[in-house]
């Protein structure tokens, strides 16, 4: 459940998205409470030192090449340190890996009001903070539906006929299971309806997420495996999974339990550390400020940064935070899949 309090020495935290502080240098603790990082003050001055090299065309990384000087190495930095982002073809931007060093920083917004939004609520991802901030996609909950079912858009009034429909998430009936659809055509209706379709316009399975079931809640925080196509370095898939058609044997998500991860990226999320108290905690960078059971971490590796993080602000505020190889449209899948509510966890 998630704590219903904010929490922290300076009371209530303010709802806007703001980069944190230099000194903001605290874990967002399972239990509500912070813990003190000082490895990240660390952290923070050595990065400060590097950007001061940088600046003077100094190279902050031993090259033992006699032939790399190290002002062309400083100019790397500079250049990989510049991305910048392209939003004049949204739809591009959304479905494309977020390109190499840039961290993409947004906000999700949870709408539950009215009696129909507590039960099939809505959800806004912005780019930015204030009024000057972009919406980058939305979706909301769909009713008459045996599972979980999220429609995906580029604008509100989401839904399948308009052009900028984006995709859509589907779960199994005990929320363990969770993948991400592109906005293609079902193979099972193409098959009864359309016996003659294009391979190209069925759609394609962008993700999966594999919750490990525990439904008496004793097994500690949630433990989840996030599967995506791979891509190349512009951030094309290099392969998409096609979902199998009515008349096709085997699925990619059988395929993952099974073992078989082939042209896949496989994510894990972080084990959070735990204290003398028994309180379990995830650095965020001062990223996320409340404690929820929703906020989670993942990555190739447990030693790596994270690729998706994601965690709660205020109580309807959310912020995710994104980088290659994964695309927004991906890390906004799978953070509604944290929304979700899960017969089989917690």
């Amino acid at each position: 459940m998630d704590s219903p309090q904010k929490n922290g020495p300076g009371g209530p935290t303010p709802s806007s998205f703001a980069r944190p502080s230099d000194d903001s240098n605290t874990n967002v603790n399972y239990s509500g409470n912070y813990v003190n990082d000082r490895e990240n003050n660390e952290s923070k001055r050595v990065s400060n030192l590097e950007k001061e090299l940088v600046a003077k065309g100094i190279s902050p990384v031993f090259d033992p090449d006699p032939n790399r000087s190290a002002t062309s190495s400083a100019k790397a930095m500079r250049r990989r340190a510049s991305v910048t982002l392209d939003l004049s073809d949204l739809g591009a931007f959304l479905t494309r890996a977020v390109p190499h060093g840039l961290k993409l920083q947004c906000q999700i917004v949870r709408n539950r009001k009215g009696l129909k939004g507590k039960v099939f609520p809505s959800y806004d991802c912005y780019y930015g903070t204030g009024p000057d901030r972009r919406l980058l996609c939305c979706a909301s909950k769909r009713s008459k539906n045996k599972t979980s079912n999220y429609i995906i858009s580029m604008s509100h009034g989401v839904n399948k006929n308009v052009p900028s429909y984006l995709g859509k998430l589907r779960s199994n009936f005990v929320g363990t299971e969770f993948t991400l659809f592109d906005k293609g055509v079902n193979p099972k209706k193409s098959d009864r309806d359309q016996p003659i379709v294009s391979r190209a316009t069925i759609r394609q399975e962008l993700g999966f997420l594999i919750y490990e079931s525990n439904l008496l809640g004793n097994r500690g925080p949630r433990k989840m495996v996030c599967c995506v196509p791979e891509v190349s370095d512009d951030g094309d898939p290099l392969a998409g999974f096609h979902e199998p058609g009515s008349t096709e044997e085997g699925s990619t998500l059988q395929k993952i339990k099974n073992g078989t991860e082939e042209g896949m990226v496989v994510l894990k999320n972080k084990d959070p550390s735990k204290d003398e108290r028994g309180n379990f905690s995830l650095d965020f960078g001062g990223r996320v400020t409340m404690a929820s059971i929703k906020n989670f971490q993942l990555c190739e590796n447990p030693s790596d940064p994270a690729i998706l993080q994601f965690g709660r602000c205020d109580k309807e505020e959310f912020s995710m935070d994104v980088t290659f190889p994964l695309s927004p449209l991906q890390a906004f899948g799978f953070c509604l899949a944290s929304f979700d509510n899960k017969l089989a966890l917690d």
